[in-house]
């Protein structure tokens, strides 16, 4: 059956809205895969950081504060 379709209205332009930082979002990443990987009884080192995805110069660099954000969520859930 061939059906008409609406035209979607143009998309929202998102000039003006700051972009996250990159760090901002690796922390928050890796933030969310130690969360994902405690609740799965995995212990969260840098190997399991490394098969989540993160480079060791990431680790290195954000795995303290994202283990803070972690650990604030981990009791706040």
């Amino acid at each position: 059956m061939i059906t008409i379709q609406q035209k979607f209205a143009a998309p929202i332009p998102t000039r003006g809205f700051p972009k996250p930082s990159a760090q901002a979002s690796t922390v928050s990443r890796m933030a969310q895969s130690m969360l994902e990987l405690s609740s799965n009884g995995r212990i969260v080192d840098r190997e399991a950081l490394v098969q989540a995805g993160f480079t060791s110069v990431e680790i290195s660099t954000y795995s303290e504060a994202a283990a803070d954000i972690a650990n604030a969520s981990g009791r706040a859930g």
